[in-house]
């Protein structure tokens, strides 16, 4: 039996379904997407199908701006630390604190009142945590530049180095494979591995 040999997409259409699944949020167009960028990687690397889909999943977080597992827990930092939510948090917290500490001056005879607001502020401590977590899920906007509204705040930031958002670099790509149970030195993974990535992306990305 013939095997037909699928051939690549232009990159003009590569282009286009970059547009379609990080603007328009098409998952048909992602889905192809993934496809083209694994189909790349067959090219360039000559590895087992596992190392080619991770590598696939990297490209891909890259080209979409969508963060890596492995770049989830920074990036809930900043936003339990930084931006509008974070801000008015802090605010409310503050407050709620002040009149806690205010209350439990005046001795037990104000214990619901103790009570009451202890139980807000873990509400409100629990619900900029929630906060955090979806908004680590679905992007990688930096928070901090965000809420500095391009002031010169952002410019030199260090949380994204004034992109105004946190990329992926090869020390999180390479924990992104440690996890995956494939742990590499970090000189191995970027001759090997990095190198080809940067590489893919130099070619699909939107000029």
């Amino acid at each position: 039996m013939e095997h037909i040999l699928l051939q690549p997409m232009p990159v003009e259409q590569i282009e286009l379904l970059i547009v379609k699944s990080k603007y328009i949020g098409d998952n048909e167009a992602e889905f192809i997407l993934h496809k083209e960028i694994y189909l790349r990687c067959c090219d360039v690397l000559v590895e087992n199908e596992r190392i080619r889909t991770i590598v696939t999943i990297i490209i891909a977080s890259i080209l979409l701006d969508q963060p890596l597992v492995t770049q989830r827990q920074y990036i809930k930092s900043l936003y339990k630390r930084f931006g509008t939510e974070a801000n008015k948090s802090k605010a409310n917290l503050m407050k709620m604190k002040h009149d806690l500490k205010t209350v439990e001056q005046r001795g037990n005879g104000s214990w619901y009142l103790k009570a009451a607001l202890v139980e807000r502020i873990a509400a409100e401590e629990l619900a900029l945590d929630r906060y955090a977590e979806e908004q680590s899920l679905i992007n990688n906007h930096c928070p901090r530049c965000a809420a500095a509204q391009g002031d010169e705040i952002s410019v030199g930031c260090d949380a994204c180095g004034g992109t105004g958002k946190i990329a992926v670099t090869m020390r999180d790509a390479k924990a992104f494979f440690n996890v995956l149970g494939l742990p590499y030195t970090p000189y191995k993974f970027a001759s090997e591995y990095w190198s080809k990535i940067l590489f893919i992306v130099s070619e699909l990305q939107i000029k």
